[in-house]
C-alpha cells in the first residue's frame, strides 16, 4: 500500500525544532520504527491512526514539506 501525505498542521515553533507537528494523509501503518523525513532529515514519528502521524520537527529545517517512511 501506498502512503500519501494530504498535508500538516503546526505552530509557528523556534528555529531549533521540536515544533510539535500532525501529518494528514492515508496509508500510515503502525510499525515498530514510523519515521518522517524533513529535508532529509529523518525524525521519529508516533502513529495515531491511518490518516494521522505525530512529530516534532528538527531544528533549522521548515516543516512545510514531510515525507513518510
Amino acid at each position: 500500500m501506498f502512503r500519501y501525505v494530504t498535508g500538516m498542521s503546526h505552530s509557528v515553533g523556534p528555529s531549533d525544532g521540536s515544533c510539535p507537528t500532525q501529518i494528514f494523509g492515508w496509508g500510515f501503518t503502525d510499525s515498530v520504527n514510523p519515521k518522517v523525513s524533513f529535508g532529509g532529515v529523518e525524525v521519529r514519528a508516533t502513529y495515531v491512526d491511518a490518516t494521522t502521524l505525530s512529530v516534532e520537527t528538527p531544528g533549522h529545517i521548515s516543516p512545510r514539506w514531510g515525507c513518510t517512511r
